[in-house]
């Protein structure tokens, strides 16, 4: 098989299920060059010559597993994410380009920051946002990262090694609230991405999507479990002028808004994704 029937091959077979020419080339395309372990220029170069036969059964092998709609993230074991490249596995959420926008959200804050405070992440999955955030700000000291998944605490800290941050990680095993709480932490800003899509609407999902851990997506709820927590308890948590930066689901904005309107928070600004829908809110503890 040529490189070139290979590529047709793959195209063919995800846009049965894809249900879009371009994307399914696009991704067959990926495939292609990650089970040769070649660039798309060398690939195009060489679209007449035969494959070896350890890269073809290799790519037939993903591109009938990305057929059964198996997210190609954990085909690959990678994600970009703000320009870099993240690893990634099974049992541990996939970083979307939506939550670039909390990344965007606290860097335009960065100079008003609590200088003197730590930063925590609640949930912190792959670990994208303290990675990110410290590769980005520079004098950020430490990131306490909390999670009850430990497969995503281990995940986070190869990914904090691989960027050469790691001592500045402090990975946390299990509920943010009650851990911050009973250790009498106290943080200059805290970040989150929390799991707010409604019980109900899982299954509706994308079926990429309902790969990732069910505790990642859903608060087993309404979905706003955790802003109600953050909105309560988030004061106690934070140093006088602290800012939490957090993720929220489409149309959630204005009532999560209305949940910090206890007279302790004051609004700072709310930011939009890549599709223009009000992805992150920053809410700053009053003096």
């Amino acid at each position: 098989m040529t490189y070139a029937r290979a590529l047709d091959h793959g195209r063919k077979q995800l846009t049965k299920v894809l249900r879009d020419r371009n994307s399914a080339y696009s991704e067959a395309l990926y495939l292609l060059c990650y089970s040769c372990k070649i660039t798309k220029e060398e690939l195009f170069a060489s679209m007449r010559d035969d494959m070896p036969a350890a890269c073809k059964t290799k790519f037939l092998r993903l591109c009938s597993l990305r057929a059964k709609r198996v997210p190609i993230q954990y085909l690959t074991g990678v994600e970009c994410f703000f320009g870099r490249e993240f690893k990634v596995s099974k049992g541990v959420f996939i970083p979307r380009p939506d939550t670039e926008s909390l990344i965007e959200a606290v860097l335009s804050i960065a100079d008003r920051l609590p200088m003197a405070g730590y930063a925590a992440d609640c949930g912190t999955g792959s670990g994208i946002l303290p990675v990110t955030l410290l590769k980005e700000i520079n004098w950020l000291r430490r990131f306490y990262c909390f999670d009850i998944n430990e497969k995503a605490l281990n995940l986070a800290m190869t990914n904090a090694m691989t960027y050469g941050v790691s001592r500045q990680v402090k990975p946390l095993k299990g509920d943010f609230f009650r851990i911050a709480a009973s250790l009498r932490l106290r943080f200059g800003f805290i970040v989150s991405n929390p799991p707010y899509i409604k019980k109900a609407a899982i299954k509706r999902l994308q079926k990429e999507v309902q790969h990732d851990p069910a505790e990642a997506l859903t608060d087993g709820s309404t979905g706003y479990t955790f802003y109600t927590k953050f909105a309560q308890q988030g004061p106690d948590l934070l140093m006088p002028g602290g800012y939490l930066a957090m993720e929220i689901g489409d149309g959630m904005g204005k009532n999560v808004r209305v949940m910090f309107e206890n007279g302790k928070w004051e609004f700072v600004k709310a930011v939009k994704d890549f599709r223009g829908i009000e992805r992150a809110l920053v809410f700053r503890i009053k003096l």
